[in-house]
């Protein structure tokens, strides 16, 4: 069956814009301007489409936020109007019982007109119920308005050095086989484990965000990003060779990289919003991105959201007391 429809109509005088955005709510999709152009941002699985590191995130704006414990729901009561039942108005109540209710329980009720099957409304609330247990957290951070290229609904790629996920900078030089970077790469912080999986050093990896195939209506050069396999050098050093591969297209100085272990090179985020913060500066709000919570549509598994390992945990902390204010 198709997995978003809309079979419903309004009985209550509203505006064509709130309608317009009842009918893409049940769709995961949001209606955006652009000039006086509308666009669609459709929530759906996708591949990152840009890299931001602390080489070209503004200091200082960085912002991460979790979202509380006791503001995820546990349980939805969907009322809709029942084909199954005669276009009856009924009730249907979906559970998530991997969500721990120590807490208290935490219930939303929404209204699903235009929805009528039993099956699409489950999938409907199983996927909200997913995105409370699964997506933690949010992020904001500011960059030159010429430095991006994404927008709303896209999935970006974020490395940072606030909450220590992994490596990354801007290129000094680079070959078809190797890449020099702005500040050197110690291989001897890879943990054995990372959230309990093996990490064999020999998957180190870089992600670089290169600038140069050139866009289709000749408006300019347009970015993308390629990921390699490098050599695990045996100690510090700023100059990395490839495993086995070459580059496509060779990176030019300062182009942006991100540098760590197959799976947890860096932290993906969907964009929520684009905003103007000055007159050359965007400031871009995102929350997390688990590509397995849309698994949902197929009844497939839904598993956790990766988490980049620490690069260097630290000495212990010693002396530490905690009172209340």
């Amino acid at each position: 069956t198709k997995r978003s429809t809309f079979n419903g109509g309004f009985d209550s005088q509203i505006t064509m814009w709130e309608a317009a955005l009842k009918v893409c709510n049940l769709a995961r999709a949001m209606l955006i301007w652009n000039g006086t152009n509308l666009t669609v941002a459709i929530d759906k699985a996708q591949d990152s489409m840009q890299l931001f590191s602390v080489g070209n995130i503004i200091k200082g704006t960085f912002k991460e936020t979790f979202i509380g414990i006791n503001e995820r729901a546990s349980e939805i009561e969907c009322d809709f109007m029942n084909v199954d039942s005669g276009y009856d108005k009924d009730r249907f109540t979906v559970f998530n019982t991997s969500i721990d209710d120590d807490t208290g329980k935490y219930v939303i009720s929404l209204d699903l007109t235009g929805i009528i099957h039993p099956q699409e409304i489950w999938r409907y609330a199983m996927f909200r119920l997913y995105q409370n247990q699964y997506l933690e957290k949010t992020v904001e951070f500011e960059a030159d308005i010429d430095s991006i290229a994404c927008t709303v609904g896209d999935v970006i790629s974020i490395q940072h050095d606030t909450p220590d996920w992994l490596f990354g900078g801007r290129i000094v030089s680079a070959t078809s086989s190797s890449v020099t970077l702005d500040k050197p790469i110690d291989p001897t912080i890879n943990p054995d484990i990372i959230n309990g999986i093996a990490i064999p050093s020999s998957q180190l990896l870089i992600m670089v965000r290169v600038a140069s195939q050139t866009s289709s209506d000749d408006s300019g050069p347009i970015d993308y990003i390629e990921t390699k396999n490098v050599v695990t050098p045996a100690s510090s050093t700023a100059t990395l060779q490839l495993d086995g591969t070459s580059f496509s297209s060779v990176p030019a100085k300062y182009d942006l990289y991100g540098i760590g272990w197959r799976g947890i090179s860096v932290k993906e985020f969907k964009v929520i919003a684009v905003t103007r913060s000055s007159d050359q500066t965007c400031k871009i709000s995102a929350i997390e991105y688990n590509e397995t919570i849309y698994n949902v549509d197929n009844e497939d598994p839904v598993l956790p959201t990766p988490v980049p390992g620490p690069t260097d945990p630290g000495a212990p902390v010693t002396n530490l007391s905690l009172a209340e204010l």
